[in-house]
């Protein structure tokens, strides 16, 4: 009976949330290794699964442990809806929007001294049988032309984040070794210049050699 009801207040939270809650949009980061795509729900991480320290408080900044620990990220949201991360306090602020995150020694976030790894509890998208795979191809791999999602996030007043639908961002990008400098460079273009892009830095290197 006990679990029922744990059950059901988790089902009504998130209902509320979903009728009263603000929606943003969450970007997902770049993926350097395959695609995680388990059966019916797609693993995602966000840009902003890491925050830099300097955006911290003095008492987070200052705890050791935080794994465990409930913070709050304040979210500002650009003109095409997309949210990112102004602060991350140890107590809710008294206005704006925030998201409830719980710092993560996780090692597919893979936090620096300069950053904090956090989660917000939505890093799991639920499609149905057979969806994933189309999701897969349209995100790319990780070793070509990757477009990142847009997860439609509605946030209540708690800081408690519920999926709510994803959308495709307008680019595409693509990492390139430049093994002369030892530099990893990231490419970013319009996915339908995807093609056009390479082609002309073929034609590019190619031209360079002939000169030499």
């Amino acid at each position: 009976m006990a679990q029922a009801a744990a059950l059901g207040w988790v089902v009504l939270e998130r209902e509320t949330v979903l009728r009263s809650g603000s929606v943003v949009y969450l970007r997902t980061a770049r993926s350097t290794r395959a695609m995680c795509f388990r059966g019916d729900y797609v693993r995602l991480s966000y840009d902003i699964n890491r925050i830099s320290r300097a955006l911290a408080d003095a008492t987070l900044r200052e705890q050791k442990d935080r794994e465990a620990v409930r913070v709050y990220a304040s979210l500002a949201v650009d003109a095409n809806g997309i949210a990112s991360v102004t602060a991350l306090r140890t107590q809710p602020p008294a206005e704006g929007c925030i998201c409830a995150v719980t710092p993560a020694h996780d090692w597919q976030l893979q936090a620096s001294d300069q950053e904090i790894a956090v989660k917000f509890g939505i890093e799991k998208l639920f499609v149905e049988q057979g969806a994933g795979l189309a999701i897969e191809e349209r995100r790319g791999t990780r070793d070509g032309w990757q477009t990142p999602m847009e997860v439609a996030v509605t946030v209540g007043d708690n800081g408690i984040g519920v999926i709510r639908e994803h959308r495709w961002a307008s680019i595409a990008t693509r990492l390139e070794v430049l093994i002369h400098r030892r530099t990893l460079r990231a490419t970013i273009c319009q996915p339908t210049a995807a093609l056009l892009h390479s082609q002309r830095r073929q034609h590019t290197l190619s031209s360079g050699q002939s000169r030499q």
